[in-house]
């Protein structure tokens, strides 16, 4: 499982997170600090990567340098042109909305899926000392927001 999980995927936002998660989780049960560091620094670089807001700039960061996984795409890396960045986007062009994720244009269930994980490495990192939460907060706030009001087909709060 580890030499599978434990360096991400650059595809799909979601499934470098469950892997990113995975390994946090197996380095907690096997005491595994370097595991466990390298998996918080990968959710580091991926939290910014899948979630987008304003202080990102005008576009989203890139993902960190993950292991690629063939069959599997959009694929993207730290050297992602703008168009790559589009296809990585699911289309989308225009990022003008705090909390808009990576994955938002390809359907919900897999936003779900990547927020899922998201919070739940960051829930184990806190048990372990290490607080996700208050480095990402408005970024983890925003993504929840819109996409809960998106779903509940409720205008966004920015939009009001």
């Amino acid at each position: 499982l580890v030499p599978m999980v434990d360096q991400g995927a650059s595809t799909n936002g979601n499934i470098g997170l469950v892997m990113t998660e995975a390994a946090l989780a197996t380095a907690v049960f096997t005491d595994n600090h370097t595991m466990f560091s390298t998996s918080i620094n990968l959710w580091r670089g991926q939290a910014p990567a899948y979630v987008y807001i304003a202080a990102d700039g005008s576009t989203p960061r890139r993902p960190p340098l993950q292991r690629y996984l063939a069959n599997t795409g959009p694929v993207c890396d730290p050297s992602c042109d703008d168009a790559k960045m589009r296809w990585y986007w699911h289309g989308q062009a225009a990022y003008g909305h705090d909390g808009i994720c990576q994955e938002t244009c390809r359907d919900f269930g897999h936003v779900e899926l990547g927020y899922m994980t998201l919070i739940n490495t960051a829930e184990t990192a806190w048990h372990q000392g290490v607080n996700l939460y208050a480095e990402e907060r408005a970024r983890l706030i925003a993504g929840a927001e819109l996409h809960a009001s998106l779903l509940l087909a409720e205008p966004a709060a920015e939009r009001q």
